[in-house]
């Protein structure tokens, strides 16, 4: 990932930290909602203006929802890794183990 990319996750991610609501569709809503002065969240983050973000949406009040019935230990056993551990996750091509590959070949569906 390039250093400026990097540097935008982070941004974007801390932003996103502050600002959460609980849940995917609350956070959804509250990104692409349209502002009094007719500008999106969501737009203003894609731009970098992170402190204007902040200064509109950090104010909200969180409703944290947990899922009933599970583990903890198989709830984090589910928790997808953090996107800041990802960011130098090698980016290797994989190969396959054994046998001959074979080229793909187009196939006509339609007979005439």
């Amino acid at each position: 990932m390039a250093p400026s990319n990097e540097q935008h996750l982070q941004r974007l991610l801390a932003v996103m930290r502050k600002i959460d609501r609980g849940t995917a569709s609350a956070n959804r809503a509250l990104l692409l909602a349209a502002r009094e002065d007719g500008t999106f969240p969501f737009d203003m983050l894609a731009i970098g203006a992170y402190d204007r973000v902040l200064a509109l949406l950090a104010t909200g009040e969180v409703q944290r929802v947990t899922p009933s019935g599970i583990p903890e230990a198989e709830r984090a056993a589910r928790t997808p890794p953090r996107p800041e551990d990802l960011v130098d996750a090698l980016q290797d091509r994989i190969h396959p183990s054994s046998g001959r590959l074979r080229a793909a070949r187009s196939v006509n569906r339609h007979r005439r």
